[in-house]
């Protein structure tokens, strides 16, 4: 229950429900500029590592404690092409179906898992492709 400065107790008119439709709405009017002021304070107030481990924990439901220790399991590095990833190419590889975290790759691998399918009989028929055309480009 809200609270007056006074300590009496606030009532409103309205519920819950309708004063966040009205707010988000009044939100949405604001020019560009007013909404990046308010959000870096709030980020300000809060921090990035609020914001990352908020953005974990709904998407993946892992930590950003969980997150930081998968990353040093990897030294760093991405999972499948073992190049060097850090800040923003780090992306969170996750089985689409059970929602089950995998590992750590890079933008590029993750793109390419994801546009292949995840098929894997989809993944050897390019390996024999790059073999076969890298063989006879050569010649």
């Amino acid at each position: 229950m809200r609270v007056n400065k006074n300590g009496t107790n606030c009532y409103s008119p309205r519920c819950k429900t309708c004063l966040r439709v009205d707010g988000t709405a009044y939100y949405h009017t604001l020019p560009k500029e007013k909404k990046d002021e308010r959000r870096k304070k709030t980020v300000d107030k809060l921090g990035k590592e609020y914001f990352k481990n908020h953005r974990l924990k709904n998407n993946y439901g892992i930590t950003l404690e969980q997150f930081n220790e998968m990353y040093q399991n990897q030294n760093g590095l991405c999972y499948i092409c073992s190049k060097e990833i850090v800040g923003k190419q780090v992306k969170v590889d996750h089985n689409h179906s059970t929602g089950q975290v995998r590992k750590l790759p890079c933008h590029n691998c993750n793109t390419a898992l994801g546009l292949l399918g995840e098929n894997p009989s989809v993944f050897y028929r390019c390996a024999e492709y790059l073999k076969d055309h890298i063989n006879n480009d050569s010649v």
